[in-house]
């Protein structure tokens, strides 16, 4: 059985994590309690990990608080980011682009550049 975990980009600046929907991770810096502003960051997971920070205030009977999503289910593993591929692909397209570039300049430098 593949275990299914959730990317979050920084794990060691925030304290709670709440999946608002199935395009944003919200990441809180404390923990969020009645009475209180906490400072949160919106994680836009299918525009590639863009983020919006803001405040959220937190009263007596306003709001809810959300309930932070379990540390275990969460990572900071690239491998698990939805958009691995496209990172994957691009990497490989500018080794490539790299490649060729290099060989052409040192293939100059060998034989001349009036054979390139």
């Amino acid at each position: 059985m593949i275990e299914q975990k959730i990317y979050v980009p920084d794990m060691t600046n925030y304290k709670c994590f709440v999946v608002s929907n199935s395009d944003t991770i919200r990441a809180y810096k404390s923990i969020p309690t009645l009475n209180s502003d906490v400072v949160y960051r919106d994680y836009y997971i299918n525009s590639h990990y863009v983020f919006k920070d803001g405040t959220q205030s937190f009263g007596n009977y306003s709001n809810y608080l959300p309930t932070c999503v379990s540390e275990s289910d969460l990572t900071t593993s690239i491998y698990y980011r939805n958009d691995f591929d496209s990172i994957l692909m691009i990497f490989f397209i500018i080794v490539l682009v790299t490649y060729f570039i290099l060989k052409k300049i040192i293939r100059g430098f060998f034989l001349g550049f009036k054979y390139c």
